[in-house]
């Protein structure tokens, strides 16, 4: 049966910034453990639609850039947890299944921020994805 729906464009109200929501945040196991934390968010619906929107150009690069640099703008603050790690952790659980040098250098670079105490959970969870990326 046809029904005209492209599956590319399906369904096109997901945006990376349902990522930050409290609801999203809330379906996230609560827990430290960075391999729960990836395979919860791997397993997400909304991620899986952002997922399949990357991979059909619906959502580039530069725009999953863009919005981190927004959401850092407004989120971080000096001393204090950032309040949208899931959001990155749940980017990390994307790009650890993309073969791309931005994907390497995304995990890379929050790899190298959980060494500060507001990107702990999230920088830890980059380091373990760029290590599931190299098996």
């Amino acid at each position: 049966m046809k029904t005209g729906i492209k599956w590319a464009t399906y369904p096109s109200r997901i945006t990376l910034s349902e990522l930050t929501t409290i609801e999203f945040a809330g379906d996230l196991p609560p827990t430290d453990n960075v391999r729960a934390l990836l395979r919860a968010a791997r397993g997400h619906p909304t991620v899986k639609v952002i997922k399949r929107k990357i991979e059909c150009g619906q959502i580039t690069e530069a725009q999953i850039e863009s919005f981190v640099d927004e959401i850092l703008k407004e989120g971080f603050q000096n001393g204090v947890r950032f309040s949208y790690e899931h959001t990155l952790i749940a980017l990390a659980s994307i790009m650890m299944e993309r073969d791309t040098p931005f994907a390497k250098r995304y995990l890379s670079e929050l790899a190298d921020l959980g060494r500060s105490c507001e990107f702990v959970t999230s920088g830890r969870a980059a380091a373990e994805a760029l290590r599931e990326m190299q098996r």
